[in-house]
């Protein structure tokens, strides 16, 4: 992909807010000054291996050579699609060594979404496990390359065998030192359901990074549990922690409660975070009981509704661990959150403040400002805004009102103190368990059903998972949710997408526009699981 179509505009990296916050440095540069600094010391664990700081910059160093050595340069995107793992974190940082673009995807996707991803991402490389829990993740992926003409190399690579296949004893290419090139691109899907590559650089990623690590009061002689995958961007800010703050790193390959338990009590983490879904997990799992989770002091909670029970629970069961709620978005990282030092009821009330050098506005219909307890849309201002939409100009335009504010989706209040709680989204995304179903991609492959005459999908509530997906559909034939699901895997669509439950109605409710009533069903499904249907 062309670099210039990632570069900040000259005024951004001028303008004195972003050099207040900004690190003005690269990745690669932080990461040999932990390494000289920390050396012999732990940098990530995984139970079995543990890899010092020094061991890590090295293999760094060897496979961002190899890297080199296929003819990855400078401003080169190189896609992976890995478990989180040591090997997935070294590869990300060896990316960023070599000076290229790392693309992390997540495992749930299937070929559709590649088809978009690599497609708008034009990757040199792309690397993959061979197989993984049952999914061809090499074969897949050789596929979707084919069937694009990329002509990009693609490897398929077993745990374990990165530093051996990739590692090289080439020179390597001069240290990446302009914070401004970009760093990473994190997947979204937006409104339309296409996923949209969210570029961040050096700058505008590790920026929004340290604001949380700021207001989480976390730093060096702290340590990660990393617990979402590597691909969410959680996990990306989760594997900069180490080159940043000279965090240890603790991860867990897929998230298992029990054995969270188990990693808790080895490795000792300090904090961690991610979706509502995994302190449900958690809080719920039968080794909690027997094991000493006391390491554990700050829980930081987003991507997802926080049930305001969750927190006492949590105070119930993990006495010494605050809950602290936040909320963010890929193009801003981290907007909002709690700190150590708010109240408890802050978190059950609100998703946090806003972090420094973070301005937000609620806006009416007529975009003019909203007194506070008024509910509008949430509009963002903040140096840690993303740098551009990957080949998507018209969409990087389109993302920003006047004066660099960028319209969120989102709905919010804006409280006295200062606090702000969402309290919906405009854009039509269903959130369940962090994950983003976009409803629009999922609603266009059931039309194509011979069984389907009109569809509309929206969130049900759900206590584990905050929100699912329940499928209104006006039928021309027969239809089970079996063969709905069915359908959609054809589709090549991901399970994560499937809707999980099937309601039949004669007619969608529309308005008068003919618009069809979404807040109506919400109602609807929402009422019929009260009443235990």
């Amino acid at each position: 992909m062309p670099l210039e179509l990632y570069n900040l505009p000259p005024q951004r990296i001028q303008a004195p807010e972003s050099q207040a916050a900004w690190p003005n440095e690269s990745l690669p540069v932080l990461l040999a000054r932990q390494s000289s600094r920390l050396g012999s010391q732990p940098a990530i664990q995984d139970g079995p291996r543990t890899v010092s700081f020094r061991e890590f910059a090295a293999l760094v160093d060897r496979v961002a050579a190899g890297l080199a050595a296929r003819g990855v340069r400078p401003g080169d995107v190189v896609a992976y699609q890995l478990p989180t793992s040591v090997d997935g974190v070294i590869l990300h940082y060896a990316i960023a060594r070599a000076g290229a673009v790392a693309s992390p995807i997540s495992l749930l996707h299937r070929e559709r979404d590649l088809s978009f991803m690599l497609g708008l991402g034009q990757p040199k490389l792309v690397v993959s496990r061979p197989e993984y829990r049952g999914v061809p993740y090499g074969q897949m992926l050789a596929g979707v390359v084919r069937s694009l003409g990329l002509g990009c190399e693609t490897l398929a690579l077993e745990d374990g065998a990165l530093a051996s296949t990739l590692g090289s004893a080439s020179d390597l290419p001069p240290l990446p030192d302009d914070p401004n090139q970009p760093l990473y691109i994190v997947w979204t899907s937006g409104t339309t359901g296409e996923p949209k590559g969210v570029v961040h650089t050096h700058n505008t990623g590790l920026c929004g990074l340290g604001l949380k690590l700021e207001r989480l009061g976390v730093g060096p002689g702290d340590a990660m549990f990393v617990i979402t995958p590597i691909a969410h961007h959680i996990g990306i800010y989760a594997m900069h922690m180490l080159a940043l703050a000279g965090i240890r790193l603790v991860l867990i390959e897929a998230w298992q409660p029990d054995l969270a338990c188990h990693l808790v009590q080895d490795c000792r983490p300090t904090f961690t975070s991610g979706p509502p879904t995994f302190l449900i997990d958690l809080l719920r799992c039968e080794a909690l009981a027997s094991h000493d989770l006391s390491s554990l002091r700050i829980f930081s909670l987003g991507g997802a509704p926080v049930p305001p029970p969750l927190i006492e629970m949590a105070a119930d069961k993990l006495p010494g661990c605050r809950v602290l709620a936040s909320y963010g978005t890929s193009e801003e990282g981290y907007v909002t959150s709690a700190s150590p030092d708010d109240p408890p009821g802050l978190s059950a009330d609100s998703d946090g403040r806003p972090l420094n050098h973070m301005e937000v506005r609620i806006l009416g219909p007529d975009q003019k400002d909203l007194a506070a307890g008024e509910e509008g849309d949430l509009v963002v201002r903040t140096p840690s805004v993303f740098a551009a939409y990957a080949c998507r100009p018209d969409l990087t335009r389109e993302a920003f009102l006047p004066g660099g504010w960028r319209w969120t989706g989102d709905r919010a209040i804006l409280r006295d103190n200062g606090s702000v709680r969402i309290t919906g989204r405009s854009k039509d995304i269903i959130i369940r368990g962090g994950i983003n179903i976009p409803v629009v991609e999922v609603e266009g492959a059931l039309l194509k059903h011979p069984s389907v005459g009109a569809v509309a999908i929206v969130a049900m509530p759900d206590e584990r998972l905050g929100e699912k997906a329940c499928a209104y559909v006006v039928p021309r034939g027969e239809l089970t949710l079996d063969g709905m699901r069915d359908f959609l895997r054809e589709q090549q669509l991901a399970p994560v997408y499937w809707p999980e439950r099937l309601e039949l109605l004669d007619a969608l409710p529309m308005t008068a526009s003919g618009k069809v009533q979404k807040f109506r069903l919400r109602e609807m499904i929402a009422e019929k699981l009260r009443a235990g249907g």
